[in-house]
């Protein structure tokens, strides 16, 4: 994941190049050239700073730093996700990719402040569970490039490849991380119940 991170935010930087290189609607991003710019400046430094927050061993170890990049991982969302909602209305594909990139937007951000408000309440595991959500959505970052890549590869036209990866660009990651969120919690009760009827045995024993 780090690797796709970090290759990732390298490519993006051609878009703080003059001119935007590369950009799919040269002349709509020419003019949302500093919202697009802050947009993807805010993807590249959520994706880094939340890369370490997933090391157990580092978050334990290292409080003061977890919490900092924590700060920088909000604040960069706080600033990218509105600039991307406002993209998506100009997004090239039309209505499906506008409603697609739209919606990944506000999820995107719905998903950082819900974990925001848990840990303000020291609701840890909540906080957890939807900072790996949040994280999910940050990585279509990522998956982004990737679906594109396969679907030009595949010859399909640009247009309805925008339009398919606006969804499957974050769709797939939700669901694959509310799979593992279930499975935890379903495994953590299991174990809860074990116990309980560990105990229950031996005071019916005794």
């Amino acid at each position: 994941m780090a690797l796709f991170v970090v290759t990732t935010a390298f490519f993006f930087t051609k878009y703080f190049r003059v001119g935007m290189p590369g950009a799919f609607q040269p002349d709509v991003y020419a003019i949302y050239s500093w919202e697009l710019r802050i947009h993807i400046a805010g993807g590249i430094i959520a994706a880094l700073a939340g890369l370490t927050q997933f090391w157990t061993k580092f978050r334990n170890q290292h409080k003061i730093v977890h919490r900092t990049l924590g700060i920088v991982y909000i604040s960069s969302i706080a600033i990218s996700a509105p600039t991307g909602l406002l993209l998506s209305t100009v997004s090239q594909g039309g209505f499906v990719t506008h409603v697609g990139f739209g919606m990944l937007a506000v999820l995107w951000a719905y998903t950082t402040f819900r974990a925001l408000f848990h840990i303000s309440r020291k609701e840890v595991e909540l906080h957890k569970q939807w900072m790996i959500r949040s994280y999910a959505l940050t990585f279509a970052f990522v998956t982004l490039r990737l679906w594109l890549g396969v679907f030009i590869v595949s010859g399909v036209p640009m247009e309805e490849a925008y339009q398919t990866v606006a969804w499957v660009a974050w769709v797939p990651n939700l669901l694959i991380v509310e799979y593992v969120i279930l499975k935890k919690l379903t495994r953590n009760l299991r174990r809860k119940n074990n116990l309980q009827n560990t105990k229950n045995a031996a005071i019916v024993s005794s």
